[in-house]
């Protein structure tokens, strides 16, 4: 999927007005509107952009349903995070990580806030919430939409293998 040369602008427009943001090298690039996450990636020479992922978001907590009609109430400042740790065994003893990481901060027509944490890593995408202590998440109501065709690597489960696949399933 190759998008015209009038929608690369319009991203580049968007992140250069502060709500996009983009990976430490440039080549992934999220876009966020409403409560749906827009990420694509770039091609090495910067002249196109593929969508990679549409993510929705949204959580149904005990107090607030925060899947429906979430408006986009605040973008923070990019801010740089890096790690650095050692494996006690495996293929690399040191290992360090690069992202840019923004919060978005979210609002539903109750006035209940939801801010989600967003990480860019030259290699892939992350993202968490942010809620009050003591909140009580009934149901996590995420969805990645990733086109087919695309290859990706994904595991629900920390423990589990990162099997390839290029269909929706």
């Amino acid at each position: 999927m190759k998008y015209s040369p009038v929608i690369l602008p319009l991203l580049l427009l968007a992140v250069s007005c502060g709500k996009g943001f983009s990976s430490p090298d440039g080549r992934l690039t999220v876009v966020p509107d409403a409560q749906t996450l827009c990420v694509y990636f770039h091609a090495g020479d910067g002249t196109e952009a593929v969508l990679a992922a549409e993510v929705h978001l949204g959580l149904i907590t005990a107090d607030a349903d925060l899947d429906s009609a979430l408006t986009l109430t605040g973008v923070s400042r990019t801010r740089k995070w890096a790690e650095d740790y050692e494996m006690p065994t495996g293929k690399r003893r040191h290992c360090h990580n690069e992202a840019r990481e923004r919060a978005l901060r979210f609002r539903n027509p109750g006035g209940v806030t939801l801010e989600a944490v967003v990480r860019l890593f030259n290699d892939g995408v992350g993202l968490c919430y942010r809620l009050p202590d003591g909140t009580e998440t009934l149901e996590d109501r995420t969805a990645w939409h990733i086109p087919e065709e695309t290859s990706r690597w994904i595991s629900w489960d920390y423990e589990g293998y990162f099997p390839l696949a290029t269909t929706g399933k």
